[in-house]
């Protein structure tokens, strides 16, 4: 009784707290040939973006904030050579709480995947723990998924098409999990829902069932 009495009260209590395990530092991206142009959209939660105050003393407006840190830190480079970034940052419609914006550099071989590398340095100096999800999509091949972490900021698209090797998907998932296992630890409203889920659980095959297919749904 009286450990159920103190999961209950771990649980109320992490119900009350705030759900700062579903408000991670993270950002998207999308990545697309346009003609001879590759075309990021790049979107973050507006939070992060009031964040970027901390990293320059001049008063901007939020959408300029993200322009200035993302023309600062992500690069392309195509076989060595730098792409250059055509025009500016264009912002672009986003959800409430979000905010999107379009960049396209010019690779000096045109719109092709062959030799391209990017470079992504955003938000880390905010965050050690910030993650970015990245997807680029090749006519041929489909949609392919990186993902850059503070020790991981520069990846190759690595599309089959035109000799460029395919990476293989086993480390991504390894990544996947280690980052559901990192969410579901970090977050005390998760350890005290798994609680409570143990107290439920008629027996050790009811137990397990519940607590996996909460582990893989995250």
């Amino acid at each position: 009784m009286i450990v159920r009495a103190v999961l209950l009260v771990l649980w109320m209590w992490a119900l009350v707290l705030p759900a700062s395990a579903h408000t991670k530092s993270q950002s998207f991206s999308s990545w697309s040939l346009q003609g001879d142009h590759i075309v990021m959209v790049f979107q973050v939660d507006a939070r992060r973006v009031t964040l970027l105050r901390a990293l320059d003393e001049t008063p901007r407006l939020p959408g300029e904030l993200l322009s200035l840190h993302l023309l600062d830190t992500i690069r392309l480079s195509q076989n060595g050579a730098p792409c250059p970034v055509s025009g500016v940052p264009r912002p672009l419609r986003a959800a409430a709480g979000y905010h999107r914006q379009e960049l396209r550099f010019q690779c000096p071989a045109g719109g092709t995947w062959q030799g391209v590398e990017v470079t992504n340095e955003s938000f880390f100096a905010l965050s050690a723990q910030h993650v970015h999800f990245a997807r680029a999509r090749d006519h041929a091949e489909g949609w392919r998924e990186m993902i850059f972490s503070d020790s991981t900021r520069t990846q190759a698209f690595g599309f089959g098409a035109e000799g460029a090797a395919a990476p293989p998907s086993g480390p991504a998932f390894t990544v996947y999990v280690g980052l559901g296992v990192q969410h579901i630890l970090e977050g005390l409203d998760h350890l005290a829902f798994v609680a409570v889920l143990l107290l439920l659980g008629q027996n050790l095959r009811q137990v397990l069932l519940v607590i996996t297919g909460f582990t893989v749904g995250h």
